[in-house]
């Protein structure tokens, strides 16, 4: 009988998939098993020989489980070889086989078993590969059936043995420390002192991942709008800051330009002078919250946050905030809505196909997605599912790009990586991404360029702000840090920032001493303006109308026409009225810009 060991299996399968992936250039036919032994089945013009052996020995070695086979590589199978198949989409979305480590086996199982079992210890005996669960009570035999399948279809097919613990009626959890620092922590694990609404969101989080991990990262029919919070589903102007490590702009840069502002809140011990920088004191920042100006993307673990003012934002405005698992999965559904297969869960026999027909046809840009693509597909799913939105960058376009520079000898994937992610983020949330920029350091250039990858290898600037264009637009309307933010919010009219931010993005390009004239100038019309509209408000309507009828009385209609200009003329003088098209007439009136009228009715408002 040819028995296949399930532990051996699914390790042998996993390893082997992982080798074939990093090496498309084998041609490699499959995976077979014939006697407790597990053969490599390739093509190859002329014989195996010694050296060919050695190689795949050194190259296997790098992707076999400990404690599994040794996978054999031939060219001819034994007769009663059973060709073992590759792991389908979801088996992979779920990282079956997947050999896990102690900090990441206690993860899932704090996930996936159903939180009425809870709390609960698990030990995994080895060599047996028994994982033993113990409970406070006894478990029936539906519940325990009900605990295997779940575990089961996540892929961990271990033996389970129950046990009864009267010491966890009393148990409370003791923080353990991940392998992975950047690992996201189970809700049932977080401490005690994270506070109510902070944990609620953070279980309503890890729920909507667990509920729909796999079709996130295998279905082309999930919506990003189905990912991401209805607050942050909305469709007018936003931008998005990256303040992890980078300090953010005076909040007035972007309040100016934009009708929502998401800022991905900094680390604590990072976040000491957060509020000095957007020159603002936490009050207005949490009314501004309130009136959903201003949201929080938190992609790292929940507990590296400052818990006690995340309540007070959530206290203030139940949706102002995006956790890491909702964020990572609108990074993948857009990832993969614009490329058609990058953060794309396949089965295996499907990547290894891509890979082939990849290089088959032989072309420079072919082969950047190869080595790209090779390096990270195996182990995106499991990436994801323990890093959420921090393990984005890995899977997205940085890679490629990264081959890209590497072909020209230099070595960018860091700081491509670490561009790419928050113009990933940005991506997924609909936003504009305000790349930061200092005399010392600059996401721009890392940032155009994945940008440039995503858009086809075109360039699309629009979709990365110029730093400057906030601070432009601070200047133009005559902004300084004692205006309070709450006061600018109030002048600015909704339907007015879309064209400051497009005013603004239009002098981007100029010098500083050339902006100072254009303000200069700009400033000087707005006065001759203010002077015409004096005049024209002094005319008299009954006085206009009645000499009207003096010199036109063939002609009755006339008047009613000077009647309508005075009428309008005064209703476009309104500071509370936001219209481009109002603005065209009242320019032609005027004979100035709409440009022009915009920032004056701004400014005016102040």
């Amino acid at each position: 009988m040819n028995y296949i060991d399930e532990h051996d299996i699914n390790y042998s399968r996993y390893g082997f998939e992982s080798l074939a992936l990093a090496h498309p250039e084998i041609d490699i036919k499959g995976l077979w098993h014939c006697d407790s032994k597990y053969y490599v089945l390739i093509e190859k013009d002329g014989i195996l020989t010694e050296d060919d052996l050695k190689e795949f020995e050194k190259i296997q070695e790098e992707h076999r489980i400990i404690g599994s086979p040794k996978l054999l590589l031939t060219q001819t199978l034994p007769n009663n070889a059973i060709k073992i198949a590759g792991r389908e989409n979801y088996e992979v979305a779920l990282s079956f086989g997947a050999p896990y480590t102690d900090s990441e086996l206690e993860n899932i199982l704090y996930q996936y078993i159903n939180k009425k079992f809870h709390p609960f210890k698990y030990t995994l005996k080895l060599p047996s590969l028994h994982l033993v669960l113990s409970f406070p009570r006894k478990l029936s035999d539906d519940e325990k059936s009900e605990i295997g399948t779940t575990l089961y279809s996540v892929g961990i097919k271990y033996v389970i043995d129950y046990l009864i613990d009267d010491s966890l009626l009393n148990f409370e959890l003791s923080e353990k420390r991940h392998s992975d620092a950047l690992a996201l922590i189970p809700n049932k694990a977080l401490p005690k002192s994270v506070p109510t609404r902070v944990r609620n969101l953070h279980e309503e989080d890890e729920d909507f991942w667990l509920d729909n991990r796999s079709l996130i990262l295998t279905s082309y029919d999930f919506e990003k709008s189905s990912a991401l919070p209805t607050s942050f589903n909305k469709k007018n102007s936003c931008c998005f800051v990256d303040a992890q490590i980078f300090k953010p702009d005076n909040i007035r840069n972007y309040l100016s330009v934009y009708e929502r502002v998401v800022i991905s809140y900094p680390l604590i011990g990072q976040d000491n002078d957060f509020l000095d920088h957007l020159k603002i004191p936490k009050q207005h920042l949490l009314e501004l919250i309130s009136r959903g100006r201003i949201q929080f993307a938190l992609p790292q673990n929940i507990i590296r946050y400052n818990l006690s003012f995340l309540e007070e934002c959530l206290n203030t405005n139940p949706e102002c905030i995006i956790l890491s698992r909702r964020l990572a999965s609108s990074s993948i559904i857009d990832i993969r809505n614009k490329t058609g297969f990058l953060a794309t869960t396949f089965s295996f026999e499907e990547k290894l196909n891509v890979l082939k027909t990849l290089r088959a046809l032989d072309g420079k840009i072919f082969n950047l997605f190869i080595k790209a693509l090779s390096q990270n597909w195996h182990s995106m799913e499991m990436n994801i599912h323990e890093r959420g939105a921090m393990g984005v960058s890995n899977i997205g376009i940085a890679p490629v790009m990264s081959e890209l520079f590497n072909r020209q000898g230099r070595d960018l994937l860091l700081e491509l990586l670490f561009s790419a992610m928050p113009l990933e983020w940005a991506m997924a949330l609909n936003a504009d991404f305000y790349s930061y920029h200092s005399n010392e350091h600059s996401q721009y250039n890392a940032s155009a360029c994945c940008l440039y990858g995503y858009n086809g290898f075109r360039i699309n600037e629009e979709a990365i702000v110029k730093s400057k264009i906030g601070e432009i637009a601070t200047r133009i309307l005559s902004i300084d840090n004692d205006m309070s933010a709450l006061e600018l919010d109030d002048a600015i009219l909704k339907g007015d920032i879309p064209r400051i931010r497009d005013f603004s993005r239009s002098l981007s390009n100029l010098s500083s001493e050339e902006l100072d004239i254009k303000i200069y100038e700009l400033n000087k019309e707005i006065k001759k303006i203010e002077n015409k509209e004096s005049k024209l408000s002094s005319l008299d309507l009954c006085g206009l109308i009645a000499s009207t009828i003096g010199v036109y009385d063939d002609n009755p209609y006339i008047p009613f026409g000077f009647a309508f200009f005075k009428i309008i003329s005064s209703v476009l003088n309104s500071n509370d009225i936001s219209s481009k098209n109002i603005d065209k007439i009242k320019s032609t009136l005027l004979g100035t810009q709409t440009e022009t009228l915009l920032i004056k009715r701004t400014k005016s408002r102040m």
